[in-house]
């Protein structure tokens, strides 16, 4: 009984201000946070939100817009695993029936992610600790639904935004497949080469689209989406223009 108040005195005091459970490092990434916050578990790096917080409510929301459970996903790739946030949106959330495969670089997330988020309940699911340009390069299975959320930090790998790298996204999708792909832009920088990845798409893929996502006052996503067609049906169109 006492152990029941004692956590539900924690949860409490979760909304108000949050609580750091555990802080590590790895060989990726410098600082990793788990974090209780408003009754829930977050993973956090240095910079960014990984899973559960904002990435959580950014990914539910394009999901949505992709209209995503009239759609025949049957097979997933997220490249930038996590803690499993985007995982539980399609299978809790949407309740989608789906094989996942899950592709993490950094075993440490691996290790927290089954300490703190319960990564086993996810049904048909395989997480892979590798490195995402690698794995691409070796794939030879082929996806429904491919969600890029790469980072070290709030930075893209330079071989995640490259046209190779783009090039085994196009060709590891099924007919009417679909890439969507979230690129952080938070300064001078990370502005230009957002400009450069959605032309390295363009011309990799011919036609794609995309839109921003405001997370507050500094940083805002843009996320980019490709569909391989198998007819001239254009179920993404849309006008997006830079």
């Amino acid at each position: 009984m006492a152990k029941k108040i004692r956590q539900y005195s924690s949860k409490i005091k979760s909304y108000f201000k949050g609580k750091v459970i555990e802080q590590a490092n790895s060989n990726i990434n410098s600082c990793l946070e788990v974090k209780f916050v408003n009754g829930n578990y977050l993973l956090n790096s240095y910079h960014i939100n990984y899973s559960y917080g904002s990435n959580y409510k950014i990914f539910l929301t394009e999901l949505k817009k992709l209209n995503i459970l009239n759609r025949n996903v049957k097979d997933v790739l997220l490249l930038g695993f996590g803690a499993g946030s985007t995982a539980s949106i399609l299978q809790e959330k949407f309740k989608i029936n789906c094989n996942i495969t899950g592709v993490e670089i950094d075993d440490k997330i691996i290790e927290l992610a089954h300490k703190y988020f319960n990564v086993k309940r996810f049904v048909n699911t395989e997480i892979i600790c590798a490195d995402a340009f690698d794995f691409m390069l070796q794939n030879k299975k082929l996806f429904d639904l491919i969600i890029v959320d790469v980072y070290i930090d709030n930075i893209v790998p330079e071989n995640i935004e490259s046209e190779q790298f783009i090039t085994n996204l196009k060709n590891s999708l099924n007919d009417n497949g679909i890439v969507v792909f979230n690129k952080l832009i938070c300064n001078k920088e990370t502005d230009l080469s957002s400009k450069i990845l959605y032309d390295t798409f363009s011309k990799v893929v011919n036609e794609c689209k995309y839109h921003k996502v405001h997370k507050h006052h500094t940083n805002l996503n843009l996320m980019i989406y490709y569909e391989h067609l198998n007819s001239n049906k254009d179920s993404l169109k849309q006008s997006y223009p830079f």
